[in-house]
């Protein structure tokens, strides 16, 4: 049974790791040039998808990641430490005003 949006599970941890695991992967064994990443902006997606992108970060691939969204105020500390060095593509000038005054504005691209 599909557990609900923005809930933790065990089923849901596993996935993650199971998604983690292929990742370092491919990223030990095929070397890409980039990444190219759609960001989940809402809390505990958002954690999975920084953690995934710090794998690709650690493994010195370039990571191009696309926003979609505004996110949530209390996230952007951390996501801005997160996309640090990043290509950012910004969907809309409304994501971009929510996100720029708050993360590093170099690397931020509309879409």
């Amino acid at each position: 049974r599909p557990s609900s949006p923005g809930v933790v599970t065990v089923g849901t941890l596993a996935r993650a790791s199971s998604v983690a695991a292929r990742l370092a992967w491919q990223l030990a064994t095929r070397r890409p040039d980039a990444l190219y990443f759609t960001l989940a902006v809402q809390r505990p997606a958002l954690y999975r998808d920084l953690a995934l992108l710090s794998l690709v970060r650690a493994a010195g691939v370039r990571r191009i990641v696309h926003l979609h969204a505004r996110p949530e105020p209390a996230v952007l500390p951390v996501l801005r430490r997160a996309l640090h060095g990043a290509t950012v593509i910004l969907l809309s000038p409304a994501v971009g005003l929510a996100t720029q005054p708050e993360m590093v504005g170099d690397g931020c691209v509309p879409a």
